[in-house]
């Protein structure tokens, strides 16, 4: 099995956990240089967490989505020039083959002040 895989596998809330409804539309940079209707319909997931990173996938409609580079995870400035919107820090981290429409993105957590979700899990 490829560790793309493997890391798949092991991420703290498989994508099928989430229904389409629970997707909400937080863009935090609403200064687009070029209107398009499609960047609209793009589908932000709630942030989830694990002991070290905040999570979050983003699903591009199929237009958008052709666009999406195959051979490599695309920097800040690709995805942000598909339309994606979201604050700085986000890492495009992983593909998952079978829905190349969804983007993961991850983001180390603070050292100093972790997720209250993610502490919960270490204190007894």
């Amino acid at each position: 099995m490829n560790m793309m895989c493997m890391e798949f596998l092991q991420h703290p809330l498989p994508l099928y956990h989430f229904h389409r409804s629970q997707f909400s539309e937080d863009k935090t940079d609403s200064s687009s240089s070029k209107p398009n209707m499609s960047a609209d319909q793009i589908s932000y997931s709630e942030k989830y967490y694990d002991e070290k990173f905040e999570y979050r996938h983003v699903i591009l409609p199929n237009d958008i989505a052709k666009l999406v580079p195959k051979n490599h995870l695309m920097t800040e400035t690709e995805w942000r020039n598909l339309g994606v919107q979201q604050s700085p820090g986000w890492i495009h981290y992983m593909v998952h083959t079978p829905e190349p429409h969804i983007l993961l993105f991850r983001r180390p957590l603070p050292q100093s002040n972790p997720h209250p979700v993610a502490m919960a899990t270490t204190v007894k």
